[in-house]
């Protein structure tokens, strides 16, 4: 009997819902095809760019003028398929006797089904047609999105090289956006097509491979940004040219909690560049001064002056100093004696490179510093400290003005610091004053 029968019922509802999403998506690709051809094409063109659409920039990627561009829209509009956006019109006609400036797809289904009107390969070679018209008419962006989707392989080096520069210019946007899963795609690519061509020249291969680096570490690819530091670092020969990579290195030891991975790395740098972590024979001569002979160089300032002062343009101060800043939160936490010397060489180094002037019989304003370091025990070890570091000052004083003298507890603690991570103190790893930072 007619009651005994069950009623038939969907088993997998999500399976369901997706055959129905299918099915509306042919309708809507039937009813595309029945659409002028030269309305579908632009209707097509229209998909590749996006949901919502300036027609401007429409006319510039098909080629056409802005008022045929309108006319191929029109059965899409009446269809219903397209409507314009919220303040898509004017309200006055434009010099091409256009009003309608921007228009959208009424809904996701229709930009699918429209996507969908043309087979893999035909899409992309038709989204290659739109990036080079878009990078013709200077709309740099837009070109970029357009042959990174269709997966662009360049005709020739003139191609490539456009490519190349619209990729990094769109991975700088997408990076100072935050959107850097973005701008790391933009930069693989990139970097792929530079090393396929032999003529590619280092800089640019080096500014490429930095850049997607920083990226890496963005993401937390740590492995791929480990292995892609390796390749920048034996590439390198001038240690200037590795100073951005490794502060984007040393950030990402940091976030895995490998602080003193970051601080050996940069103190391996710093040494390329001439800025030596002193060994137990010069360690009282080279390490740290107190944040008393910073105070007494303040002194010296004038606020009215200081603006008027040159910004620091020498390339090693600059490098030095970009690594110290990345090192000092992982020292300040894993290496005690590193950070006070850190901070001590960041000290120094702004002062000479200020080049103050004194009285004309004197010369230029220095710093004498003294550093010490104790583990707090008890109610006095404020007091000692700063007996400590100011015995440290004076001597820095007696030995000559303009240097670092370290208490000798802080030495020894580096030399033992070194020693048990393997390092060489008696290695004379000193430079002269001059190539410091």
């Amino acid at each position: 009997m007619l009651g005994d029968v069950a009623p038939v019922v969907e088993a997998d509802p999500v399976r369901n819902e997706a055959r129905s999403r299918r099915a509306v998506v042919d309708l809507l690709g039937a009813r595309i095809d029945r659409l002028p051809p030269a309305a579908r094409e632009v209707l097509v063109a229209t998909a590749c760019l996006g949901n919502q659409v300036p027609l401007r920039l429409l006319a510039d990627a098909v080629g056409r003028s802005l008022a045929e561009v309108v006319d191929d829209l029109i059965p899409a509009l009446e269809d219903g398929m397209l409507v314009p956006v919220d303040g898509g019109r004017t309200g006055e006609a434009d010099a091409d006797g256009s009003s309608l400036v921007e228009v959208r797809f009424r809904h996701d289904r229709v930009h699918q089904a429209a996507y969908r009107r043309l087979p893999d390969g035909e899409r992309q070679a038709l989204r290659c047609g739109l990036g080079r018209r878009l990078a013709d008419a200077g709309l740099d962006s837009a070109a970029a999105g357009q042959f990174l989707t269709a997966r662009l392989t360049p005709a020739d080096a003139e191609e490539r090289a456009l490519v190349v520069r619209l990729y990094l210019a769109a991975a700088d946007r997408e990076r100072l956006a935050t959107n850097h899963t973005a701008a790391e795609q933009y930069l693989a690519v990139a970097r792929r097509l530079l090393r396929e061509v032999a003529e590619a020249g280092a800089a640019e291969l080096k500014a490429v491979e930095t850049a997607h680096h920083a990226a890496l570490v963005y993401l937390g690819r740590f492995d791929e940004a480990d292995e892609l530091y390796a390749t920048i670092s034996d590439r390198c020969t001038d240690p200037l040219d590795l100073v951005e990579a490794a502060g984007a290195q040393i950030a990402g030891l940091v976030r895995r909690t490998r602080s003193v991975e970051a601080v050996g790395l940069g103190l391996e740098l710093l040494a390329r560049l001439g800025v030596r972590f002193p060994d137990d024979d010069h360690a009282p001569d080279e390490i740290g001064r107190s944040i008393a002979g910073v105070a007494e160089w303040a002194e010296t300032l004038s606020l009215a002056d200081d603006p008027a002062r040159p910004p620091a343009s020498d390339r090693h101060a600059l490098a030095g100093a970009a690594i110290v800043n990345r090192m000092s939160a992982p020292a300040f936490f894993s290496a005690p004696p590193v950070s006070a010397w850190l901070v001590a060489e960041r000290a120094w180094a702004a002062v000479r490179d200020a080049q103050i002037a004194h009285a004309p019989e004197i010369g230029r304003v220095t710093i004498s510093l003294g550093v010490a370091a104790v583990v707090p025990a008890d109610d006095d070890a404020s007091a000692h400290l700063v007996r400590r570091a100011d015995a440290a000052l004076y001597e820095a004083k007696r030995s000559g003005r303009d240097r670092i003298v370290a208490d000798r507890i802080v030495a020894d603690r580096i030399v033992a610091d070194r020693s048990e991570d393997g390092g060489s103190p008696t290695e004379d790893i000193r430079r002269p004053a001059s190539t410091r930072f």
